[in-house]
C-alpha cells in the first residue's frame, strides 16, 4: 500500500504536484512528468526512473539504486537516455544489468 510521499498529489489538471517528494508535472493531457523516482509493483519488484545510470552495489558509497528494496527483476529506466536495465542481484545487492535502448 502506497503511504502519502508516493502518492502524485496534484490540484489541477496542468499544475506541479510531488511523487515520492519530488517535483512532478502534471500536463493538461494528464501525461506525469518526473525523474527519480519509483513505482511498486508486487512484492520486491520495483520500477525506478532515474536521471542517470542506475548504480549498482558495492558495499559502500554511493547506495545501490534499489538497495534493500529492490529484488530480481525489478526494473530501471534512464529518463537520460531511455535504456532500460534490469536487477539481476538481489534485494541485498542490486546488480544492474541493460536490457534494450531506446
Amino acid at each position: 500500500m502506497a503511504n502519502e510521499s508516493q502518492v502524485l498529489e496534484v490540484s489541477t489538471a496542468s499544475s506541479v504536484g510531488k511523487i515520492n517528494g519530488k517535483a512532478s508535472l502534471v500536463t493538461s493531457a494528464g501525461v506525469a512528468k518526473f525523474q527519480d523516482a519509483k513505482m511498486h509493483l508486487h512484492g520486491d519488484v520495483w520500477i525506478y526512473a532515474t536521471a542517470g545510470a542506475p548504480v549498482d552495489y558495492t558495499d559502500g558509497d554511493p547506495v545501490a539504486t534499489g538497495e534493500g528494496e529492490a529484488g530480481i527483476g525489478s526494473a530501471c529506466i534512464r529518463l537520460d537516455t531511455g535504456k532500460w536495465h534490469v536487477n539481476k542481484g538481489t534485494k541485498a545487492e542490486p546488480i544492474w544489468g541493460l536490457v534494450t535502448s531506446a
